[in-house]
Formats: C-alpha cells, structure tokens, sequence
C-alpha cells in the first residue's frame, strides 16, 4: 500500500516544474540541482512521459490533418469530374444577362414541395451562371496581370501597387492563369477561382496520372454567351435615347 509520502509525489512534483517553469533557463538549471536526487528522477520521468504523451497526441492530430485532407480532395475530384461530364459537347452557354434576379433572389419562399424543389433548383442553376461568370472574370484579370508583366515589363509588386491590390493576391492571378491555361475547361467547372487554386495540386496529380480526366479539362470549349445580344440592344437605345436628349436640349437652347 502506498504510503502518504508517496501520494504526496506527484503534486509534489507538479507544483515544482510549475516553479521550474516560471524561471529563466539558467535559473530553472539551478533549482533542479537543489532537489533531492530522488525528486530529480522522478522530475525526469514526469518530462519523459509528458513529451513522449505530446509528441503521440501531435502525431495522431497531424494523421488525422492529413487523412481529412485527403477525404476533402478525393470528395472535390469526384464532384469536379462529374460537373465536367456534363459538358457532353464543345461548347457552353452562359447566361449574361438575368432579367429575373431580383425575382429569384426575392420570391417568398413557396408552402407546396413541387414549388419548393422548382425554386431550389432555379436558384441553383442562377447560382451556377454567377459562378462560372464570376471564374471567367477572374481569368480576365489573370489575362491583365501577365500582360501588365509580359508587354509593359513590370514585377508583381509595381503591378500591385498599380492595381491596389495584394501582391500575394496579384500572386495567385499568376498562379491562376498557368493553371487555366493548362486547363482552359476547368473555368467552367462551377467552381470558383479560390477553389479552383485550393485543389490545384490533386488536379494536377490526376491529370498527369489519368488520360481521360487530363482530357476533360484540357479541353477548349466555345463559349455562347446568351444575352450578349440583348446587351447590345441596350446599349443602342441608351444611344439613341442620349442622342435624342441632348438635339432635343440643343433645340431649345436655339
């Protein structure tokens, strides 16, 4: 049976290494040297088992860091690959203009389920034309970015400095262009920039270990842009209207 001394140790111990610990190294070494030779060992074991039990915690953490990345990564491969089927042709439509936006995004939500599914899979398909605008910008400002480098002769940082951006935001434009530019198919993924360059690795690993996945996004697609017409429309009878306008004031300025 344990004597009381000896259930005293432990505590004993703890309430040391916390003075220990309040020191400096020089002063930590002195007052180790004061305790009995006895505490000293059974200091010793107390650190060997806590830095033995840490150094197990942290390998288990960085296991499991590893594994929910790799779940991530082979979860976002098979949603890429299954939206890059899709595209049975070479060519895509995206919508440009959305006369309806305000009606989508503001309709009461419906009471009835045929409704509700109507209306989670029309914002659905809103959302996805955004997305895959909102890629296609970015790979305009990438476009921008190398240009700014390429013909005018400028480093990141001036170009930063001229764009008001982040340079490691100016960065990953650079990053961005390469990528696409390998994998033009991969803008209309429906993912965005910032995903896009998350994945970029395992991207890239499977497109050089796999042929049929390198070929659904190496693709080069012709892209239809629906409402372009209508833009132009638009912006004609904005002219006109402005034209008309400003003979009318001249009329009666005379």
């Amino acid at each position: 049976m344990a004597s009381s001394s000896d259930r005293k140790r432990p505590s004993k111990i703890v309430a040391s290494i916390k003075s220990i610990s309040a020191k400096d190294q020089a002063s930590s070494a002195v007052a180790i040297s004061r305790m009995p030779p006895a505490e000293q060992d059974l200091l010793l074991k107390q650190l060997v088992k806590i830095e033995s039990e840490t150094e197990e915690r942290e390998k288990k953490e960085k296991k499991k860091e590893a594994t929910d990345k790799s779940q991530r990564e082979s979860r976002f491969i098979g949603r890429l690959i299954e939206k890059m089927r899709q595209v049975e042709n070479e060519r895509y439509t995206i919508k440009t203009r959305f006369d309806n936006a305000k009606e989508v995004c503001t309709t009461e939500v419906g009471a009835i389920e045929a409704q509700l599914i109507n209306q989670f899979n029309h914002l659905e398909s809103f959302i996805s034309n955004l997305d895959v605008l909102g890629c296609f910008a970015r790979k305009k400002q990438a476009e921008v970015v190398v240009t700014m480098r390429e013909k005018l002769g400028l480093r990141i940082d001036a170009i930063s400095q001229k764009l008001a951006i982040d340079v490691k935001f100016t960065q990953r434009l650079f990053t961005f262009s390469a990528l696409i530019s390998a994998y033009p198919a991969l803008v209309i993924s429906g993912y965005s920039f910032e995903t896009l360059l998350t994945f970029k690795k395992p991207i890239e690993k499977l497109a050089t270990e796999d042929e049929n996945f390198r070929c659904l996004i190496e693709r080069q697609i012709t892209y239809d842009f629906e409402g372009e017409d209508d833009d132009t429309m638009l912006f004609d009878e904005d002219t006109i209207s402005a034209a008309t306008s400003e003979m009318g004031a001249s009329s009666i300025n005379e």
